[in-house]
C-alpha cells in the first residue's frame, strides 16, 4: 500500500495524484444492472431469474438452481458487463426433507468469476400446490432473495424476487 501511495503523491501535478489516490482509497462502487439473456445458439437459458420488486423486467440475476440438469451457472451485468459465473456453492434447508420443496425452505447459491463473489440467499414464497402433481403447466418456485455482489473492497446487496422453474 505504501508503494501505491508513493506513485500517486509522485505524479506530475496534483489533480492526477488526487484522482489516483480517490481509486486506491475509494474503489469504485459496484453497480450491478438489468442483464439480457444469451441469444447463442444451442444456449439452453437459465432455470432462475431474480428481478427487481417494483420492476419484473429488470432481472438482476440469471443462474441455475438446485433443481438444474445442466451444469449450474449464473449471468450478472456489472459495471455494464454481462458476467457469467461458475458455481462455488450451493445449500437448500428444507424444513420437511419428506415433504420437498415447501414455502419458508432456503436455498444458498454461490458463485464467482473475474473477481466478483456473489451469494444468493433465497426464501421460498411460493410453490405448486400438492395437487399439482398430475398438472404439468405447474412447474415454478417462487423467492425472495437477497443478492450480494462483492468485488475487491467493493460490495452491494439488491432485494428481489424470483422464480425458478420452467
Amino acid at each position: 500500500m505504501k508503494a501505491i501511495l508513493a506513485f500517486c503523491l509522485a505524479l506530475p501535478t496534483l489533480a492526477c495524484a488526487q484522482s489516483c489516490l480517490s481509486l486506491v482509497c475509494d474503489p469504485p462502487a459496484i453497480n450491478v444492472t438489468p442483464s439480457a439473456l444469451p441469444t447463442n445458439p444451442g444456449d439452453l437459458g437459465f432455470r432462475c431469474g431474480f428481478s427487481l420488486a417494483e420492476d419484473p423486467r429488470a432481472v438482476m440475476l440469471f443462474a441455475d438452481g438446485s433443481d438444474a440438469q445442466v451444469p449450474r451457472r449464473a449471468l450478472i451485468t456489472i459495471n455494464g458487463r454481462p458476467i457469467f459465473l461458475k458455481p462455488t456453492g450451493l445449500k437448500l434447508i428444507l424444513q420437511n426433507p419428506r415433504e420437498g420443496i415447501s414455502v419458508g425452505d432456503t436455498e444458498e447459491m454461490d458463485f464467482a468469476a473475474e473477481g466478483v463473489r456473489v451469494h444468493v440467499l433465497a426464501t421460498v414464497t411460493g410453490v405448486c400446490p400438492p395437487e399439482s402433481d398430475e398438472d404439468p403447466t405447474c412447474e415454478v418456485t417462487e423467492y425472495a432473495a437477497t443478492i450480494d455482489v462483492t468485488s475487491g473492497t467493493s460490495s452491494v446487496s439488491i432485494d428481489t424476487v424470483g422464480t425458478c422453474g420452467s
